[in-house]
């Protein structure tokens, strides 16, 4: 036989077919399988139940070395009966059955995920931004042939959720401003954070109308002198979010002058009807704001700064990941590899947020804004499959528009 490393960079397939010498008067297509005899291979009739591209099942032309002693296919039982004695291989069965199984080595094989893992457990917050994202994660999964839910609630029940193996996957991990309601979780394991944030340009801090900030009121030190025009509320989000978390701990210790302001805790869309209504009327409003948001496009917002990282380094500076149970990876690797590997920018998840804003359904949402993006789409598939493990998981999304 020739040397291999004589051919050069010749793919592993192309090197066993030149092994092989075979001339195109000779060499035959291999039908399904790698058997050429119809009537003397007794597992024929079982060969469409093995998948195109697996193993010797390849489109490659060559010679068969599984039936060339009148033995049945090597990759089923044997079913015939009666069967004659093999004969001896010679060198060229040999060298044929080298070629073989050097196209098995180049033929890739996908493994798909467990059985157990085909319903993927969603959780999420009610920041519209967390609900986009993960309502475009359910719609991928589901094309792919997976059964999402998703559940929604706070931030310390989704973590205990994951703990209690009733939640596979949360998206909204907003990094620092979550950092205390995780961290009893990360201590004791009973989460992990991806490796890699999903969106790297986020900012949470407190904020103002800019025509608040260009009256004076541009950083954290200037609070106090404002509190009059800014009736002493500190307009927050849901109760036990790390943001209010954060601002009832400078008012308990009376940091930057706020221990007699009071913190206003509501929904998102309570916070933003009153800020929305204060702008509206040219009123001073102090609020928790963030970007990405369509707040930020739809009315003039300043950000505060001098914070002296209360809210985290760089004045609210923030990242946004993904966060599963710690055995996701080694149980369902094909699901994870897709739930970590999709990345945002803020102005992409405006566009997904502001239809939801306006009370379209989040999953008809994910559905345009998918379609409206394939290469984005194409670049978070690479290196994932549907859920029985077929190749071509661009192709398995395209076809469920």
């Amino acid at each position: 036989m020739k040397d291999l490393n004589a051919l050069g960079s010749v793919p592993v397939s192309s090197q066993a077919a030149l092994l092989c010498q075979m001339s195109p008067g000779k060499a035959r297509g291999a039908g399904n399988g790698c058997s050429l005899v119809k009537s003397r291979n007794a597992a024929w009739r079982h060969l469409p139940r093995n998948p195109k591209g697996r193993a010797c099942f390849s489109a490659i032309l060559r010679f068969s070395s599984l039936i060339w002693n009148n033995q049945t296919s090597l990759l089923v039982p044997c079913l015939a009966k009666k069967q004659a004695p093999a004969r001896p291989r010679t060198k060229r069965e040999q060298t044929l059955a080298t070629c073989c199984l050097l196209t098995l080595l180049a033929s890739p094989v996908l493994a798909a995920d467990d059985a157990s893992c085909q319903k993927v457990r969603l959780g999420a917050v009610g920041w519209t931004d967390v609900v986009a994202t993960t309502a475009v994660a359910a719609e991928l999964l589901d094309r792919l042939g997976y059964q999402s839910t998703q559940t929604q609630a706070s931030q310390q029940m989704i973590f205990a959720g994951i703990q209690r193996k009733q939640i596979d996957a949360f998206l909204g991990y907003w990094k620092p401003i979550m950092d205390e309601n995780i961290q009893p979780f990360l201590a004791n394991g009973a989460v992990k954070v991806a490796a890699e944030p999903s969106l790297n340009d986020a900012v949470a801090i407190l904020a103002v109308p800019t025509y608040t900030a260009e009256a004076g009121l541009r950083s954290f030190a200037d609070i106090a002198r404002f509190k009059d025009q800014l009736d002493g509320k500190i307009y927050g989000i849901e109760s036990g979010s790390g943001a209010n978390t954060v601002i009832q701990q400078l008012i308990d210790s009376n940091q930057f002058g706020l221990g007699e302001f009071k913190l206003i805790e509501s929904s998102e869309a309570a916070m933003l009807t009153a800020v929305t209504r204060a702008v509206k009327d040219r009123q001073p409003v102090l609020f928790f704001g963030w970007k990405p948001h369509p707040m930020n496009i739809q009315m003039p917002i300043t950000y505060l700064t001098g914070s002296q990282d209360a809210f985290g380094p760089n004045d609210g500076a923030a990242s946004v990941s993904t966060v599963t149970a710690p055995d996701f990876a080694a149980r369902c690797p094909n699901a994870h590899r897709l739930l970590t590997g999709l990345r945002f920018t803020s102005a992409q998840e405006a566009e997904l947020m502001e239809p939801i804003m306006a009370r379209e359904a989040p999953a008809s949402v994910a559905r345009a804004w998918l379609k409206a993006n394939p290469a984005v789409v194409s670049s978070w598939l690479d290196g994932v499959t549907s859920f029985d493990g077929k190749q071509g998981a661009q192709s398995v999304v395209a076809k469920a528009e």
